[in-house]
């Protein structure tokens, strides 16, 4: 079955590994008040289970020169599709959910190739700080000259940043603040819109609008940039009212639909409720309920809700995607419930993947995050209606203050990261290796009870390697000794 590497990891891996998270949390189970059973029998990681299998399948697809995956694989072979392009954000947007697998899991692997995906795409960046938006997987190269937020490019921004928020890494960080520079200088424009512009130079190459950008707003309120976050979602929301619904490309120039299906997208629903959770301004409940009805005057058919392929007629194509179910009713639900245990300050916080999937903040400063959220919140106005807000300070702005608290569980990472850093640096033979060993049962092991170890096992050989903390100290100090007495023979 050839499947898009993309597509299966946020929707299928995600999926997942956010149930299994939701089956395992005591909180939950307490309200409740009985722990999840899977037929008939207590729940005892079936899911992850099957997200590990999936894992697996999907590690062939990085075994390229660049380490950018394919963006389609053969899950049943393994075997690469021929075509060697793939878009930025059908490469970076793998980052969460293989970190988490690792996490979970103690498999190296995963968190590894992702990291190393995100820092071939990093390569890819312009002199002017701007990505290419389709990408060669064997040179590494740019095969367009597009730069841009839209199709293609929205989710690799998300996931530099929201990568941060889970897992606490400060390089993710620092990689989304220079991208969303690069991206208000150049691709944002005095009309408020946010356009394509040229790779290099950073002038417009067009006015066209997709129906994906109207995520951003929700992003920006996540980084406490919510000036132009009312800004641009109240544009998009202009749209919406003009024809009932976004079409999937329009030009702002003249207000143009270019491409005008609906396929009951979910970004500007999503937006709306980071929008009413960063504000409580009621005008966003009553642009919700705007969303919802419409969506259930023109989609609703007998058997569920269909796509629109021509939302000047309505008319409707059989189809109905999985995102109108983990993202569009979701968050519809979610802006409407108060009491939902995802809004609470449980001793878990939720952060939503890019396909609307509640993912744990997995490092120990959880706490952390949210105050610095609620600093965020409490420094700005509450006019929201108006468009009269005023931010003091972003996310963004936090970033020594976060990196100062969590340094002690930094420096408990290290080792982990060290031994990840050894997986990181195989070539592609090396990697086609691994998933060799996968497929015969291979295990990696993060030994949790000592300093940690990478061990390698295969079933049908003795290849073992293991790097403990005494033989890190071992080596290193051997290093020093061996320059130091070469130091000493050539100066004297």
């Amino acid at each position: 079955v050839m499947v898009s590497v993309f597509e299966t990891t946020i929707r299928v891996l995600g999926g997942l590994l956010s149930a299994h998270m939701l089956a395992i949390d005591k909180d939950i189970q307490i309200i409740h008040g009985k722990p999840i059973y899977v037929n008939g029998t207590e729940y005892k990681n079936q899911l992850l289970d099957l997200a590990l299998d999936l894992g697996y399948k999907l590690l062939p697809a990085f075994s390229t020169a660049t380490g950018i995956p394919n963006h389609r694989i053969n899950l049943l072979t393994g075997q690469k599709d021929s075509n060697i392009n793939t878009c930025l954000a059908g490469a970076g947007t793998l980052l969460i959910e293989f970190t988490a697998l690792t996490r979970l899991t103690g498999h190296p692997i995963f968190q590894s190739v992702a990291e190393k995906t995100i820092d071939a795409l990093w390569k890819t960046k312009s002199s002017i700080g701007l990505f290419p938006s389709s990408i060669n997987t064997e040179s590494g190269f740019a095969e367009n000259m597009n730069s841009g937020i839209g199709a293609g490019s929205d989710s690799f921004y998300e996931y530099l940043f929201k990568s941060y928020l889970i897992f606490g890494n400060p390089i993710h960080l620092r990689m989304f603040k220079e991208a969303y520079q690069a991206i208000q200088k150049y691709n944002r424009f005095d009309s408020g819109w946010y356009y394509d512009v040229d790779l290099y130079q950073g002038y417009p190459l067009h006015s066209l609008i997709t129906s994906l950008q109207a995520f951003w707003p929700g992003l920006q309120i996540l980084i406490g940039d919510i000036e132009p976050a009312i800004e641009s979602h109240y544009k998009f929301l202009q749209i919406w009212r003009r024809f009932g619904m976004l079409p999937e490309l329009f030009d702002a120039s003249n207000g143009k639909i270019v491409r005008n299906g609906y396929p009951l997208r979910p970004e500007l629903v999503e937006s709306t409720y980071y929008l009413y959770r960063a504000t409580k301004d009621p005008f966003y409940l009553e642009v919700g309920k705007e969303l919802m009805y419409d969506i259930e005057k023109c989609c609703k058919v007998q058997c569920g809700y269909a796509s629109i392929n021509d939302i000047l007629r309505k008319s409707h194509e059989d189809r109905m995607d999985s995102f109108f179910l983990t993202e569009t009713t979701k968050y519809l639900y979610l802006l409407f419930n108060e009491n939902h245990f995802l809004h609470s300050n449980n001793e878990k916080q939720y952060i939503f993947t890019t396909e609307g999937h509640p993912f744990w903040v997995m490092p120990s400063e959880s706490y952390t995050i949210t105050r610095a959220f609620n600093r965020i919140q409490k420094s700005t106005s509450s006019s929201i209606g108006s468009n009269t807000i005023k931010t003091k300070n972003t996310f963004l702005d936090y970033e020594n203050d976060f990196l100062l608290s969590n340094f002690k569980n930094q420096m408990k990472q290290d080792l982990l990261l060290f031994n990840n850093a050894i997986c990181k640096s195989f070539n592609s033979s090396q990697l086609q290796q691994l998933v060799n060993y996968a497929k015969n049962n291979t295990i990696f092991k993060t030994n949790t009870n000592s300093s940690p170890n990478l061990i390698i096992n295969h079933s049908n050989s003795n290849f073992e390697t293991t790097l403990d903390l005494s033989s890190q100290i071992w080596l290193t100090g051997w290093i020093i000794f061996i320059l130091t007495i070469s130091c000493l023979y050539f100066i004297y």
